[in-house]
């Protein structure tokens, strides 16, 4: 009877081994779809949306990384057909269907370029229509922004646009600017996210991506430009909000409310963004040391506090379609405590504080309107 239970539990073990060595990367309760994207001449293309569907459902998405690879779990157990999606701006759509028994080890996807044009893009898991240009894309957002809370999730949703830290980026440039209408937000790329956030994404119609914009925007040529079209009620508008982010981890916590009103009536436009950041962080560590002669162990704590108090305000008087005339003031003190403690030192450190202002006149500089190809 116990040789019995041997050979039961023999062939059980056979069974579960046959079953993991499926093409697809499989765990207890999950699977691991993993691969790469790359255009025609084999260069990797970094945060393409790579999305999962049964039929027509939705079931998983995500981006791949600087490298081009990417990485999807998914917890559905079925033998029913998975199709694969992978979409970037500037490439044709990618589409493959397969089974958790027949894909292969990793997807290799190459990504076809396309003219100028009408483009197509997953977010989501919903296609939406993007315009093409010589110098970037244009997207429509009015699907997009009922699920988004502000202008910054909006932005950071699209192609090509992501965060770096805390800042804004857009793939291959250095550094970003974002208009609003008309509006040049003349703020640091630091505090660019918060200002971003004060704006209500409902009244955002449309985005332009520009990746060579004017020459008086990108002297360095590493700038992009982000241009934001606001809806028609934005011209005659008075609103604003306050916020309170808290994030409270093992060894961070940030506390961090925010408010913004903006006031536009006609060819005047103002604004005001007031911040405080609050922050601590706690590092420990500990060193061993040994010798022929002795052995010492040394326990070091690290706590370091921000406060960080921020203003941005600004006025623009559009006067003509010609130009605009107005002033933007940039006001900010930060100060960092940090206090080391361990068998031998105690320390504090360091403060800083940035004023700036700005009277500023400008021509305007009509950006082209978007070229299609037939």
């Amino acid at each position: 009877m116990k040789r019995c239970h041997f050979v039961l539990f023999f062939v059980f073990l056979s069974i579960v081994e046959a079953f993991s060595c499926s093409p697809a990367i499989r765990g207890e309760e999950s699977y691991l779809i993993v691969g790469s994207v790359k255009d025609s001449t084999h260069n990797a293309i970094p945060y393409a949306t790579v999305s999962l569907f049964i039929k027509q459902n939705f079931l998983a998405e995500t981006h791949t990384d600087s490298r081009g690879d990417f990485e999807l779990k998914i917890n559905n157990n079925t033998e029913e057909p998975y199709r694969l999606v992978v979409t970037s701006v500037g490439y044709e759509k990618y589409e493959q269907e397969f089974t958790l028994s027949d894909s292969p080890q990793r997807f290799s996807i190459m990504l076809s370029e396309v003219a100028f044009g009408l483009n197509e893009v997953i977010i989501e898991g919903k296609p939406h229509a993007v315009k093409l240009r010589f110098d970037g894309y244009s997207i429509n957002t009015k699907d997009l922004r009922a699920t988004r809370n502000n202008l910054y999730d909006l932005l950071i949703s699209l192609p090509k646009i992501y965060t770096k830290g805390d800042q804004l980026s857009v793939i291959g440039k250095r550094s970003v600017l974002v208009k609003i209408n008309n509006t040049l937000l003349r703020v640091a790329e630091t505090q660019l996210t918060q200002v971003l956030k004060g704006y209500d994404a409902s009244l955002v119609d449309e985005v332009n991506v520009i990746t060579e914009p004017p020459t008086r925007y990108n002297a360095n040529g590493e700038t992009a430009l982000i241009v934001v079209k606001m809806a028609s009620e934005f011209a005659n508008y008075i609103g604003g909000n306050v916020a309170m982010e808290v994030l409270q981890a093992k060894y961070r916590h940030m506390y961090h409310p925010y408010s913004f009103f903006v006031y536009n009536r006609d060819k005047f436009s103002s604004f005001i963004n007031v911040a405080y950041n609050y922050e601590v962080r706690k590092a420990s560590s500990e060193i061993l040391y040994n010798n022929q002669t002795n052995n010492r162990q040394d326990f070091s704590t690290e706590w370091n506090k921000i406060n960080f108090p921020f203003l941005y305000a600004g006025m623009q008087y559009d006067y003509s379609k010609l130009g605009a005339i107005g002033v933007s003031v940039n006001a900010s003190y930060e100060t960092q405590n940090v206090r080391t403690t361990d068998s031998i030192r105690f320390e504090t450190i360091i403060g800083g504080n940035v004023l700036d202002s700005l009277l500023f006149a400008e021509k305007n500089h009509f950006i082209p309107e978007v070229i299609l190809v037939q």
